[in-house]
């Protein structure tokens, strides 16, 4: 639940469109460049805080005085930084190559961009705005939610159409950020507060007083980012005057379930271990995953949440294609069929809600979607029914 929000400079929205927007400011390019080039944080310009003082206070308390709950979060960080949200591990050249990504954005284009940070609590996470002069004042947000190797740099620099094109095809904007803990975001890198951080930002897009603004939301999480989208969605209180779309693409129903899957697989490729051996730590990382509270849980969001949803995963299929049920499903190459969200979904239809569509598609697991039109269409149709 978001206790406060306080904005920490100007408000955003009358920057988006109009004489003041700050693409229209005569030092547009010198400005962003040199807010580009910076490696830290900018300054906070929206801050929300979901935990009240008191909390804060035992948890500084517990964290200082008891050694198991250091060890816990020293084990919690390594496993997280190597196994769940690699990106966050930190490492010199990959900074390096983060930083490069993002100082290379070619500020002459049709596209618009504005780095900031917002704080939620004792997270700075580090954000970007990506829109044309001609929609930024529209109202139609994508929020992208982003895999587990990927900072959003990749997603504005080499890998650019992975948000440049559903920009087009969905006549939008979008808000990219980096989870806690990766490049320049602060925090820990945890599935609470990569929640907490997803509520925040739909906060953010949804506030029409000192936020943006937004009256369509359409929420994009790939891989990793679609669980972060069901996490973040489990206790957000949706706002009644905005249009919201969920897009969860080649997303697993549960970590434990598709990390295994992928231990397992490896280990019998690598190996020649016995069965009895696989099956044992597979096991043990299963159990892990769950004692560290990383078992993010796609599945309950989707049959739970009563919001326009679209499920995409790859499928024994030439085009894209509704299912129906899961026998075209397929292994995409990192989540296997039996791991993913839509087979969970499918094989309990009596649990699928009126706005839920699952779309199977010829695409591997880190493919470009390549149809974005025939989603267009429905990401179109599901926000007009909301009017």
């Amino acid at each position: 639940m978001i206790e406060g929000v306080r904005v920490a400079s100007n408000s955003i929205i009358y920057s988006l469109s109009g004489d003041g927007a700050f693409y229209n400011q005569p030092n547009y390019i010198i400005q962003t460049q040199s807010d580009l080039e910076r490696k830290t944080p900018l300054p906070v310009s929206y801050v929300i805080t979901t935990e009240n003082k008191i909390t804060k206070l035992v948890k500084t308390i517990f964290s200082t005085v008891f050694f198991p709950l250091l060890a816990y979060q020293w084990l919690h960080a390594k496993f997280a930084q190597k196994v769940v949200l690699p990106a966050s591990n930190p490492n010199q050249e990959r900074n390096k190559q983060l930083h490069t990504q993002r100082t290379s954005i070619d500020l002459k284009s049709d596209l618009k961009y504005k780095r900031l940070a917002i704080q939620v609590d004792d997270c700075i996470i580090d954000a970007m705005i990506i829109g044309k002069s001609s929609t930024l004042g529209e109202g139609r947000w994508i929020l992208f939610s982003n895999g587990n190797f990927t900072a959003y740099e990749w997603t504005v620099g080499d890998q650019a159409d992975r948000v440049n094109r559903p920009i087009e095809h969905f006549h939008s904007n979008a808000l990219i950020f980096n989870y806690p803990g990766v490049s320049a975001s602060t925090g820990w890198p945890h599935r609470p507060s990569m929640a907490k951080v997803y509520r925040a930002l739909l906060t953010f897009l949804a506030d029409q007083q000192q936020g943006i603004a937004a009256k369509e939301i359409i929420g994009f999480g790939h891989s990793l980012g679609g669980g972060v989208q069901a996490e973040g969605r489990n206790s957000f209180v949706r706002d009644k005057k905005i249009a919201y779309v969920f897009i969860k693409s080649r997303t697993f129903s549960d970590l434990s379930t598709a990390a295994t899957r992928i231990i397992k697989d490896f280990l019998s490729k690598k190996t020649k271990w016995p069965d009895s051996r696989i099956d044992f730590i597979c096991r043990v990382g299963r159990a892990l995953i769950k004692i560290l509270n990383w078992n993010i849980r796609s599945v309950n969001s989707s049959q739970n949440q009563q919001t326009p949803e679209i499920i995409l995963q790859t499928a024994n299929v030439k085009n894209y294609e509704i299912l129906t049920d899961s026998s075209k499903l397929i292994d995409d190459g990192t989540i296997a069929a039996e791991a993913s969200l839509a087979k969970a979904l499918l094989d309990h239809p009596s649990r699928l809600h009126k706005d839920l569509v699952i779309i199977g598609i010829p695409d591997r697991h880190n493919d470009l979607l390549s149809d974005l039109p025939f989603i267009a269409q429905h990401v179109e149709m599901m926000l007009t029914a909301q009017k």
